[in-house]
């Protein structure tokens, strides 16, 4: 069978069928019985390809040319539509959606004005629409017909080639009235007579009969028996056609895009044509197939296999050869190339000097060839690309991409590829699809979210609720300097957290004013790695919770972090803090690993007590006997200062079990120096339980002090009060240079009823030696807003806020009350209400330079009275 190149005059690619409800069978018309077309009429009313109106079919009615058009387009299933440019093509009318896909087809063409849609169609007319909806090429040369000399010229081949096969007879008396109106009759005959096989059915199976057209119209068909000649429509597109054990004599031809043509079993087939619709078709030719010729109009095609295949001619250079001994005529190489020189398995037509070469010069022309997949393997289109040009991306078959996602184009199992970038080599391209929040990726090991600017990383927050359930995989591709992140003091970057941070050697320096953590919580299984955080004059920590969601615990692991000071700074630490992990709950099945991170930073504890590593304590009031955690290659090169220090935990609220406990590879190498106490465990509640006392006889024995861990003398510190409430501090030492002077109460949380856990509220300021403080005064009571007898605060005007929990505060006669509501949020939990109703407390810290001294606790009955 022979089809037409030119673009005008071939099928659409199109995707789906129609959907238009149809009659059940020609048996619903009430005007067909005993009439001459009743069986073709009820062949193609049963395949839905023609219909009626009113319980009527109307056989003897002419055709108009809408109807013609609203037979073909479902005959084929395109779904591809032209721009309506035609002025009496109503765009409400039943037709007109059939109309402009048999335009774009290249089917109809209009008079170059008007498209004449309610006007009869002629014998002649009918037969140019219908060879060009079958891909059937015009045949030069005389006709059979008498009355030939009165066909138009634009319609004679049509009516030549549809003459020779068979399709059309004429009238009687042999002639052919081209200018006759066509009946509907008769143009379901004409339809009947071209095609013997026919399906429209995703996933159906048919027989060729081995005459006229077997047209596949839906997608995953398979075909088999004998055939003259098969189309494959713009319906089957996106999907696998399949040609089992099927000898064809004449050519299958393909005119829909996206399709996975399959050759199995002995297929033999004399000539398989791609139009230039067909593009992104793959070909593939099992073992005991065989093609004599492929000839091919449309871009990015793939031919592969075991099977043979004698020669492909191209029109384009975007194919790809893989099957062994083909002969490759490339573009514009002339009549009788040669064999191209074939690489291991099979022909290409990238990569060969020789390939193609007709003349006595060698062509010294390089190919690369440029697969664009999705990820799963399966081939969207293929470009041969001369080397060192830039391919294009293909625009049709891609993954669908959702609201608030973007397509990507990564190497395979790579990096992003920029489609600017001249082609030097063979490649493999697959398209990823993820959340636009991020520079690119799909959040997996293979192909994560890359992380390149603050506004990327504060995209995690976008998935924080996804990682309830799901694990993603993200990795900085950049050093980050952290302004205004957090947005708030003690805030984060994502609430939740499940799967991978992968820091990939960067660095991400904490913001001058907001303390914060990158994760709040852990889901399952979370690693953070290969990271390093520079402490600025506030702190920011890798986690504030390891496994603290009961349900939803696995096993946390922080890998090659690295803590470091800004230059010229020492971040000021608040109880609990750590730059790696703050709080760690213990539950079954769970764990918490630390592996080769090291503590670089200088720090200085403005609370009560911290640890290095794991800031707080471990157990989430469960002790730590139902999870593990492992210390593997920490170390400490840093100066940390405070009244309780901890190596590896700074709070001893809950208790360790050293048998849960794995020490190995760990060395202090810098200063501890605590004016309370210090260990490798917390001790800030006296340090003799015999769990804490087990953790550090275990620790003893593992890690190794080559540094200091020293509790210093005690200062004789005195805090003076003023008849104004000033406070004034001294001490008994020429070396102090500063004060630190905290006022701070503790509160309790509780969460229906029941505890959950505590934190302070806590104010500071800086005093140099004689001086007095500015803003801290003597206070009777520090209590919640609620508990406050006078209800007329107006929150929304209040500026002042405590360092702790980040809550709004005022003083009154000598009452602090703070906001409630702030310090829930503040502290992070799930907590309904707050209790706070205390005598206030003071600390003294001593420093010289930046050199703690020592530590003075005091209450108002130790205050001592100034003048």
């Amino acid at each position: 069978m022979k089809h037409k190149k030119l673009v005008a005059l071939t099928l659409s690619a199109a995707m789906t069928l129609s959907m238009t409800v149809l009659p059940a069978n020609a048996a619903d018309f009430s005007d067909v019985e005993d009439h001459w077309g009743e069986k073709a009429i009820e062949r193609w009313a049963d395949y839905g390809v023609v219909q009626g109106s009113d319980g009527a079919f109307r056989p003897d009615a002419d055709m108009t040319r809408g109807e013609m058009a609203a037979v073909l387009s479902r005959l084929l299933g395109l779904t591809q539509t032209a721009e309506n440019t035609f002025p009496d093509l109503d765009a409400d009318a039943w037709y007109t959606a059939d109309v402009l896909k048999c335009v774009s087809a290249g089917i109809l063409q209009g008079d170059g004005t008007n498209v004449n849609p309610q006007g009869t169609v002629t014998r002649q007319e009918a037969a140019v629409m219908l060879a060009r909806a079958l891909g059937i090429q015009p045949v030069e040369g005389d006709s059979s017909f008498n009355d030939a000399g009165t066909v138009a010229d634009w319609a004679s081949g049509y009516v030549n080639a549809l003459s020779e096969r068979g399709i059309i007879n004429g009238v009687g008396g042999g002639n052919f009235a081209p200018e006759s109106e066509i009946n509907r009759a008769s143009l379901v005959t004409i339809l009947d007579n071209s095609i013997s096989g026919y399906a429209n059915q995703p996933g159906a199976t048919i027989e060729a009969t081995g005459t006229g057209i077997t047209l596949v119209a839906a997608a995953n068909v398979t075909v088999t028996g004998a055939a003259e000649d098969i189309l494959v429509a713009a319906g089957a597109a996106g999907g696998t056609v399949t040609l089992s054990d099927v000898q064809v004599s004449g050519t299958v031809t393909v005119e829909a895009d996206r399709t996975a043509m399959d050759l199995t079993g002995t297929t033999s087939v004399s000539n398989l044509e791609l139009t230039e619709r067909a593009s992104s078709t793959t070909v593939t030719v099992a073992e005991a197939a065989a093609v004599s010729t492929v000839s091919n109009e449309a871009a990015n095609i793939a031919l592969t296999g075991t099977g043979k295949v004698d020669k492909v001619v191209t029109t384009t250079d975007s194919v790809r050869v893989e099957t062994e001994g083909t002969e490759l005529v490339l573009p514009d190489q002339g009549s009788e190339p040669s064999v191209p020189s074939q690489p291991e398995g099979g022909a290409s037509s990238g990569g060969s000097s020789s390939g193609g070469s007709s003349s006595d010069e060698e062509d010294d022309t390089s190919y690369n060839t440029v697969s664009f997949e999705t990820l799963d393997g399966t081939v969207i289109a293929t470009a041969n690309v001369v080397n060192g040009n830039t391919a294009t991306a293909p625009t049709s078959g891609l993954p669908v991409v959702g609201e608030g996602e973007k397509l990507t184009w990564y190497v395979k199992d790579g990096e992003p590829f920029d489609l600017s970038t001249p082609i030097q080599n063979n490649l493999q391209l697959v398209a990823v699809v993820g959340s636009s929040a991020f520079a690119s990726g799909n959040g997996t090991q293979a192909y994560p979210y890359r992380i390149t600017n603050t506004s990327e990383l504060q995209g995690m927050a976008t998935l924080s609720e996804a990682m309830k359930t799901t694990g993603y995989v993200f990795r900085l591709d950049a050093d980050l300097d952290l302004n205004g992140i957090p947005g708030e003091d003690w805030g984060y970057v994502t609430n939740y957290f499940q799967g991978v941070f992968d820091g990939n050697g960067h660095t991400l320096t904490a913001d001058k004013t907001n303390r914060g953590y990158l994760i709040n919580y852990t889901i399952g299984d979370a690693t953070v790695k290969d990271l390093t955080i520079v402490q600025n004059e506030v702190f920011f920590g890798v986690m504030a919770t390891a496994n603290y969601v009961a349900g939803a615990t696995g096993h946390v692991t922080v890998e090659n972090i690295t803590a470091k000071s800004a230059e010229g700074t020492v971040a000021q630490m608040s109880n609990n803090d750590s730059s790696f992990i703050t709080f760690m709950a213990s539950h079954p099945d769970s764990s918490v690993t630390f592996r080769n991170c090291v503590n670089e930073a200088d720090l200085h504890l403005t609370g009560n007590y911290a640890g290095i590593f794991l800031g707080g304590y471990m157990g989430g009031a469960k002790n730590l006997t139902e999870g593990t955690i492992v210390f593997d290659g920490c170390r400490n090169t840093g100066t940390v200062q405070g009244p309780y220090i901890g190596f590896f935990t700074g709070n001893e609220n809950d208790k360790p079990d050293a048998s849960k406990i794995t020490i190995q590879n760990c060395v202090n190498e810098g200063v501890l120096l605590a004016t309370k106490g210090v260990n490798w465990f917390a001790v800030n509640l006296g340090g003799t339980d015999p769990g804490t006392v087990g953790a550090n006889e275990l620790a003893a024995g593992l890690a190794v002090n080559n540094g200091t861990m020293q509790v210093l003398e005690k200062l004789e510190v005195t805090l003076t009060v003023g008849a104004d409430g000033v406070l004034t501090p001294t001490a008994n030492t020429e070396a102090a240079t500063r004060f630190e002077i905290s006022v701070y109460a503790q509160n309790s949380y509780t969460d229906a009823g029941v505890s959950a856990g505590s934190s302070y509220v806590w104010l500071n300021e800086d005093v140099l030696p004689g001086e007095s403080t500015a803003v801290l005064t003597k206070l009777d009571k520090i209590v919640g807003a609620s508990l406050y007898e006078e209800q007329d605060i107006q929150w929304d005007e209040v500026a002042d806020r405590e360092i702790y929990c980040n809550a709004r505060y005022v003083v009154r006669d000598g009452i602090m009350v703070v906001h409630e509501q702030d310090m829930i949020d503040g502290f992070n939990n799930t907590a309904d209400s707050v209790k706070l109703n205390s005598a206030p407390r003071y600390r003294v810290n001593v420093y010289a330079g930046d050199s703690l001294l020592g530590t003075a606790d005091f209450t108002n009955s130790t205050l001592t009275a100034g003048e």
